[in-house]
């Protein structure tokens, strides 16, 4: 590497160059905005991100990071991180800047004791994370819709389909309607939610560590986007947890699904699902989307309620699960395809 470019780690500086960089390949989106990267950045209560970076002439090459984040592995909770916002410059792409900045992040990694790292790759990146970087594939999510307004739905898509991505849907709903399901608050439902998270994570699989502040900065703190949460409740305590967002994709008015949880008793959640259906209808919503792990609970419990699982074919892009182990006391086979419970939540697209 000559003398004019060197990698380093980002320091206790503002996100401005880096949104600048964004914005090179990503103009107008989030990660190009510098309040949504102090947010993503610096308050993860896992932790700062680890950020490493090409610098050549005070210009930026590319950049690649990851994101602390804990895991629970069905028996307690490993230190993990999140790969995200891989970027390299239009101008140095094929140079080999990505793999070079992300085996230092890797190395940092195991410095601080990571176990793992997960990912969900774009198909440019997805070859260089499989053959390169010692990543492997943990399985793909299905992608369930169910459709609320079928004629203007396939309307929009025959003649009047827009960008992929559009802007936020404001609802009309300020409560829900049914005297079991309700909008979560942190600030008074915070006791029952650790009770429900222990039933939640007593299953045998692997997912995200869904902390009460782990949910409150992915979905009531991050800038821009505007989520709801609904919760489920019987006389015994939560049953169901619910996030929904709604916007514009492809010109469809939108509702995603973005994470579902359920205590695992039998009809968990079907309330929360009528009851998201009812105001979909209410917000004139085009499409419920969900995506998650086909054999989950939560999975099955989508399609006995309506949705229907998408073909592949049918995707804009696969949505592969990919996943790198970091600590030598641990090995992949630890980590099977068939444990792991992952939804939009898991990652950062909605």
């Amino acid at each position: 590497m000559s003398e004019d470019k060197q990698i380093r780690f980002w320091g206790d500086e503002p996100f401005g160059r880096l949104a600048r960089l964004a914005s090179s390949t990503y103009s107008g989106r989030e990660i190009a905005d510098s309040d949504y990267l102090e947010w993503e950045y610096s308050a993860n209560p896992d932790g700062n991100a680890i950020i490493a970076v090409e610098e050549e002439r005070k210009n930026l090459n590319g950049q690649y990071l990851v994101l602390p984040r804990k895991y629970w592995d069905g028996k307690s909770i490993l230190r993990g991180s999140l790969s995200v916002n891989t970027l390299t410059h239009p101008a140095v792409r094929g140079k080999g800047v990505f793999p070079r900045l992300a085996e230092k992040v890797y190395e940092e990694c195991v410095k601080g004791k990571i176990d793992i790292t997960l990912g969900f790759p774009n198909p440019a990146s997805k070859p260089i994370f499989l053959s390169k970087l010692n990543f492997q594939s943990i399985g793909e999510l299905d992608l369930y819709v169910k459709t609320i307004n079928p004629i203007r739905a396939a309307f929009t898509v025959i003649f009047n389909r827009r960008n992929k991505s559009g802007e936020e849907i404001f609802s009309n709903n300020e409560e829900a309607h049914s005297s079991s399901v309700s909008r979560f608050s942190f600030q008074n439902d915070s006791e029952l939610y650790q009770a429900f998270l222990k039933k939640f994570n007593s299953a045998d699989r692997i997912t995200t560590y869904r902390s009460p502040e782990f949910l409150k900065w992915r979905y009531m703190q991050v800038p821009i986007r505007r989520y709801s949460i609904l919760k489920e409740k019987n006389e015994n305590g939560i049953t169901a947890l619910a996030v929904i967002r709604m916007k514009y994709i492809y010109g469809l008015r939108c509702g995603i699904v973005t994470d579902l949880m359920t205590d695992g008793e039998v009809d968990s959640g079907k309330k929360i699902i009528s009851e998201i259906h009812r105001m979909s209808a209410t917000d004139n919503l085009d499409l419920l989307i969900f995506a998650g792990s086909g054999n989950s609970r939560e999975a099955k419990l989508v399609t006995q309620n309506g949705f229907r699982k998408m073909s592949s074919k049918l995707l804009p892009q696969s949505l592969t699960a990919i996943l790198r182990v970091h600590n030598t006391e641990i090995s992949a086979e630890d980590f099977p395809e068939s444990k792991w419970f992952l939804t939009f939540g898991d990652y950062d697209i909605f």
